[in-house]
């Protein structure tokens, strides 16, 4: 969970690096998904069939909801974020 992206176009590409070697999260939830890290995974999931769910959450509310340690499940299709 992240407030927002910011970098260059290279953060797709560090995601897309994290995404090849199995190291990625299994989701992020961030308040601003710009497009330059939506792309990393996209590109994941076009060239090696492992893109992650990014949902974009923009309420601040989601840093009261969600605490460091709380398990959560994400829907990448419906943006459906779940505590669990």
């Amino acid at each position: 969970m992240i407030p927002a992206c910011i970098g260059s176009t290279y953060t797709g590409m560090i995601l897309l690096e994290l995404m090849y070697r199995r190291t990625a999260p299994a989701a992020i939830i961030a308040q601003n998904a710009d497009s330059l890290l939506v792309s990393g995974a996209i590109l994941a999931d076009v060239w090696f069939e492992r893109g992650i769910p990014i949902v974009e959450y923009a309420s601040d509310d989601i840093f009261e909801k969600i605490r460091s340690g709380d398990w959560v499940e994400v829907n990448g299709a419906t943006g459906e974020i779940t505590i669990l």
